[in-house]
């Protein structure tokens, strides 16, 4: 087994050490697995390593995927329902300016017509 890592880390190419610890280590996952799979080894504990490079290599995606699309879809849809309650919001406040300014307009006309009545 060091004979074949040995291989597979002298047939990579010189990349930066992120790029490089990435293939190499998804390199010797595929390499230990394909030893394993082919004298039918399993269960044994050197394979642990193995799995745990190739799952730090190739995350897994599926029901975190699902949940983080989930909450980036209720975000979307809680700031759709915030900036349409601020619409209202302000939409009741020039409603509620304007009833004002009515109700003024009106309690005047009627003092107006009580005056023009009593000089009558």
């Amino acid at each position: 087994m060091a004979e074949v890592r040995g291989n597979v880390k002298g047939s990579l190419p010189n990349p930066g050490p992120h790029e490089k610890s990435y293939h190499l280590g998804s390199a010797q996952a595929h390499v230990v697995m394909e030893q394993y799979l082919k004298y039918e080894f399993k269960d044994h504990t050197s394979i642990a390593l193995e799995y745990e490079m190739f799952l730090v290599t190739h995350p897994r995606s599926g029901p975190l995927d699902q949940v983080t699309t989930q909450m980036a879809e209720l975000k979307a849809k809680l700031k759709k329902a915030d900036d349409k309650a601020k619409r209202v919001e302000s939409a009741v406040s020039t409603v509620n300016n304007k009833l004002s300014s009515l109700k003024t307009k009106i309690t005047n006309l009627f003092k107006r017509l009580k005056v023009k009545e009593n000089k009558k």
